[in-house]
């Protein structure tokens, strides 16, 4: 029996429910714009702006000052404000009950990876779309592998706790430790990106205890879903569709998403492009339709089904053509030298990007850049070839897990 509430492996500290019952009704001070630093302080900050009705700001611990300042926050930075005096929770029940009718707005902001992040702002209505609730899942306990900050992050928390379920703290930690814990806490649920997948069953380690996968925030590929029922024999398998501006939105079995009846007509493929009806994502956006700017394949029309490709900011342009590092990539971890690898674009005068490629040797594995060139060589025409090809240790990834582009 999971005895603690929270558990941050990072800290190797543990919190029972009624530990932060007591720290939610502690003081009646909470940060309206809060930088993230322990986990378990932020959390309890959140939840007691959420409960409070008040709006709430989140800066992510991987901002730097002069991102913050660019943003306009610095000076509000964990400044202390009253929440007044409906502060005290008397039990699960009531902190559950002033959580779902929270009118609270939650402002975030996007990883920033290309220019600065995008301020998103949601409510409890547009986190909580796809959270399951009752009986059936009181005993489940959440490995939250996503950043907290970020709005994946902040839906398996409020997954958890409106279910009261055991939270684990695991994001940012290396494969074999989150595996250590995985196992040692028995973790039965696990949300987070296909990159922090394909690290984690590079570790060969077998899961029976988990019972649901739920990928999101990058393309997944069959070899992944092939190592995931390698790795998680008892797991359910979902993959989600979702971005920060717009939430949880498809659920699909493998990479094939269906779009519900119910919002059949807030969806739609121009160009290519997926795009969503603004009333659907509760957006005061001026255009009727919001462009998300991911690139899908069409596969029915009746009912719509699509698979994701690549978003648009991630094709690479090498001498007048888009390439798609998904396409690369999904080759290449076909190749059992090969743990992992990331393709991008670093800047040329001539083509535009000269076409890169990182790769993590599998263990006791031999194999070279020309090897791998002449390889790709029989499958994609030149330009979809990397000029630059070098092993590293570790993939390099972004600040919300996913694989890094720059």
């Amino acid at each position: 029996m999971i005895k603690y509430f929270i558990r941050d492996e990072h800290l190797n500290t543990q919190k029972s429910f009624a530990d932060f019952l007591k720290d939610l009704s502690a003081t009646s001070d909470y940060c309206k714009v809060y930088r993230y630093t322990r986990f378990y302080d932020f959390f309890v900050n959140l939840i007691k702006a959420l409960i409070n009705n008040k709006n709430i700001v989140l800066i992510d611990s991987g901002f730097t000052d002069q991102e913050i300042i660019n943003l306009g926050f610095f000076q509000e930075l964990n400044k202390a404000e009253s929440v007044g005096d409906n502060n005290s929770i008397r039990d699960g029940f009531d902190l559950i009950e002033r959580l779902k009718n929270s009118h609270s707005k939650l402002t975030l902001f996007t990883s920033g990876t290309t220019g600065l992040p995008k301020l998103v702002e949601h409510n409890i209505p547009t986190l909580t779309r796809m959270v399951r609730s009752g009986d059936k899942y009181i005993n489940d306990v959440w490995g939250l592998a996503f950043n907290p900050t970020h709005i994946a992050g902040i839906q398996v928390l409020l997954q958890a706790l409106l279910n009261l379920n055991s939270i684990v703290h695991v994001f940012g930690l290396p494969s074999n430790r989150v595996a250590w814990s995985i196992k040692h806490n028995k973790i039965t649920h696990l949300s987070a990106t296909p990159t922090f997948y394909r690290l984690l069953v590079s570790t060969k380690e077998v899961f029976p205890y988990v019972q649901r996968i739920t990928l999101g925030g990058e393309k997944s590929d069959p070899k992944l879903y092939a190592d995931i029922n390698t790795s998680f024999p008892n797991a359910k398998i979902n993959n989600i569709y979702a971005s920060t501006e717009l939430g949880s939105l498809f659920v699909a079995n493998g990479d094939l998403f269906s779009v519900p009846n119910s919002i059949r007509e807030s969806v739609r493929v121009s160009d290519g492009e997926l795009q969503i009806r603004t009333s659907l994502i509760n957006s005061d956006r001026d255009n009727e339709w919001y462009q998300t700017g991911d690139i899908v394949e069409v596969v029915n029309v009746d009912p719509l089904q699509f698979k994701f490709k690549n978003r648009k900011t991630e094709m690479i342009n090498v001498g007048g053509y888009k390439v798609n590092p998904n396409e690369i990539e999904d080759a290449v971890r076909l190749y059992s030298e090969l743990s992992d690898v990331r393709v991008y674009g670093k800047p040329n005068s001539v083509l535009g990007n000269i076409l890169c490629m990182d790769f993590v040797l599998s263990e006791g594995a031999i194999v070279d850049a020309t090897e791998i060139k002449k390889r790709l060589s029989l499958q994609f025409q030149d330009y979809n070839i990397p000029r630059i090809i070098k092993q590293v240790f570790e993939i390099q990834k972004t600040r919300t897990g996913k694989l890094s582009r720059i």
